[in-house]
């Protein structure tokens, strides 16, 4: 299963577009971040993706990791405090994050 995203805005912005949208994780999350594409956050061109800005959501942290070689993609990571040690951790293979709700701003062209 993939992520559920809804545009919100679409703003050109030079030569490049800033994308708000609200993203949905699934039930299963994947070690290594759920894939996301310029494409599927409604690019028009949709042949890069430079950046993402995530908002913490239900007591979640994300990145977005860029694909090094496909510009057109990356992975959305998501990481939650470690009681114990109280850093960051990688969420847990599988787990169902089909109810974190996240705001986004993606930036690409």
């Amino acid at each position: 299963m993939a992520i559920g995203i809804v545009v919100k805005d679409k703003q050109d912005v030079g030569l490049g577009e800033t994308v708000a949208a609200q993203i949905t994780l699934d039930s299963s999350y994947p070690t290594g971040g759920e894939p996301v594409t310029a494409k599927e956050l409604g690019f028009r061109v949709g042949s890069r993706l430079h950046a993402m800005d995530l908002d913490c959501a239900d007591g979640h942290v994300f990145e977005f990791v860029p694909d090094a070689t496909l510009k057109d993609r990356g992975k959305i990571l998501a990481f939650i405090q470690d009681g114990n040690a109280g850093k960051l951790v990688e969420v847990a293979d599988t787990t169902d994050l089909s109810a974190v709700t996240a705001r986004v701003t993606a930036h690409g062209r």
